[in-house]
């Protein structure tokens, strides 16, 4: 009887870790086809300090995509890069699939991603926020895939 509540219990803590482990990361489920992502108060860049997000696509095949990330100028005229890579294995370097660059004006910036002529077959995707001045914020990331 010991042994079965040491199983249990056991078993119980590996379920948790498990799930404590999973939630940090944004995926998709291989059902789910959209990804909406709200900006938290920590989510900003400085100089020399990139905001980065990770997401693992759970996909069989390749997809199309189309990607939104909103960024907020938290000083004024504050210039950075947006850059979208993707990789196959979770071992691999990370592959630059696009970067855009922005100069903010004092509002909000949206930065556009889109492929719906090549599909990526990549797993694994990354943004990056990488701010040359000033300070930003992540208002949102929004993505969505199509097969």
């Amino acid at each position: 009887m010991k042994k079965l509540i040491l199983f249990l219990i056991a078993f119980v803590c590996l379920i948790v870790t498990t799930e404590a482990q999973t939630a940090r990361a944004a995926s998709f489920s291989p059902t789910s086809y959209i990804l909406e992502y709200t900006g938290l108060a920590a989510d900003s860049s400085i100089v020399g300090s990139p905001w980065v997000k990770e997401i693992t696509l759970s996909k069989d095949d390749g997809v199309f995509y189309n990607g939104k990330i909103k960024v907020i100028d938290q000083v004024a005229g504050a210039k950075g890069t947006i850059v979208l890579s993707g990789k196959i294995f979770d071992v691999d370097d990370y592959t630059v699939i696009t970067t855009h660059t922005w100069t903010g004006i004092g509002t909000d910036t949206t930065v556009l991603f889109t492929s719906v002529t090549n599909k990526i077959y990549y797993r694994y995707l990354k943004a990056t926020i990488t701010t040359t001045t000033g300070e930003t914020k992540l208002s949102y990331l929004k993505l969505s895939l199509k097969k």
